[in-house]
This record gives structure tokens, sequence and C-alpha cells, in this order.
């Protein structure tokens, strides 16, 4: 018997919003050529300065946060159907490290990959930056049924190796410095998001009075700030 695997539609759709409306608002053109509703509160147009006395957000001071809320509500959701399936100890570990893992690199390869980061000819930049994009597509692409999905795992190895080669060339000849501490800031914090909210997940999930003690902790985290 094929077990059916549900989806949280909503949760799917509130995910895919925040993901459009995050590309949407990286690509919003300059010099006042929109209202200043549709940039940051605080670089208003049309000379969009950063003036840190203006006051409030717009909806592009939300969509970050709207994707970081689907990520972590979806948590109970990821790791409680493995636990519920008998994921115990280390096949829970395992999981948390290729999670946390894969969104680390893809903060690390997406930076290194973008155009204007390589130093090589302008003609070059985006040949070399779609190049890359394949690679990445077929390394963290994960379809759930076809052709690709039997054969995961070598397309994740010709991805892999497509990187290994693009940035190992450029590394050489001095095209691209490939530091591990430059990486997409985005990104890299929601790999921690996910690896602290799964981590704390688990945590209360086995200790109940836990909750109150991370909460406790958050509060003490924000006043020290004050």
């Amino acid at each position: 018997m094929i077990e059916k695997r549900y989806r949280f539609e909503a949760l799917d759709a509130l995910r895919g919003l925040a993901i459009l409306m995050m590309v949407f608002s990286a690509n919003i053109p300059f010099e006042g050529a929109l209202p200043g509703w549709m940039y940051h509160a605080q670089v208003p147009p049309p000379l969009h300065q950063f003036q840190p006395d203006l006051p409030g957000i717009t909806w592009v001071d939300l969509v970050f946060p709207f994707f970081l809320f689907c990520m972590g509500a979806a948590i109970p959701f990821s790791f409680g159907g493995k636990i519920e399936k008998g994921y115990r100890g280390r096949l829970m570990g395992r999981d948390l490290l290729i999670r946390f893992g894969g969104l680390a690199l893809f903060a690390i390869v997406s930076q290194h990959a973008r155009p204007w980061v390589m130093n090589v000819d302008e003609g070059a930049q985006w040949p070399l930056a779609l190049l890359a994009m394949i690679g990445m597509v077929l390394l963290f692409a994960s379809p759930s049924s076809g052709w690709w999905s039997r054969h995961r795992q070598l397309m994740r190895i010709i991805g892999l190796l497509i990187l290994i080669a693009l940035f190992g060339a450029l590394h050489y000849f001095d095209r691209v410095t490939f530091r591990l501490q430059r990486f997409d800031i985005i990104i890299m914090v929601l790999a921690n998001n996910a690896l602290a909210g799964a981590l704390l997940y688990l945590l209360h999930r086995k200790y109940k009075q836990t909750l109150w003690i991370s909460f406790a902790l958050l509060c003490a985290f924000f006043l020290s700030g004050r």
C-alpha cells in the first residue's frame, strides 16, 4: 500500500508568495520610479539614501519575516512526521546536518556565483554565472517524481562536479577567491534559523518545560540589547 503524503497547501502558498515578493523586492528600480511605499521606509525616493531617523516599515521589510514564519511553522510537520515514522537519534541528527549544510553551502556558492563577484571579462560573467546556476540546480533540486527523482544521486554528483570544476578553475586563475567567509547573509540566516528551530522543537517535544526556558532566554536576549 502506497502511503499518501499530504501537503499543507496554505503554508506552501504563503511560502511561495513570500519567495515571489523577496525576488520582486530585490529588483525594484530606483531613481524615484515607484512611490515611496514600494521601498524601505528608511531609504525613500528619489535619493534612496539611508535615513535612520525615519520611522516605520513597508512591505519590503515584511517579506523576509513571512518566509521565516513559514519555515518555522513547517518544522513540526516535517520532523514530527519523521519521528512518527520511527526516526530517532542518529537519523534525526543526520537529517538536521544535511538540511543545515545544504542551506549553508547554497549561501556560499550562490554568493560566489554572482556575475559581479567574478573577476572575468564582462562578456564571460553571465555565461559562467548561468553555468554555476545549472550546477546548483542539479545539486540542490529535489523533485518528488519522474526520471530526475529516480536518478537524484547521479544528478547531484554531476552538479557538484560542475561547481568544483568551475570554482576550482576560477580560483586557480585568480578570477574568484573562494572563501567560506563570503556568503549570502539572508540564506545563511535561514540556515541558522532552520538548525536552531529544529533543535528547539526536538528539545521541547521531549521536555515540555523547555518551552518556557527558551522563551525566557529569548526575552533576556532582546532585553540585553536595549
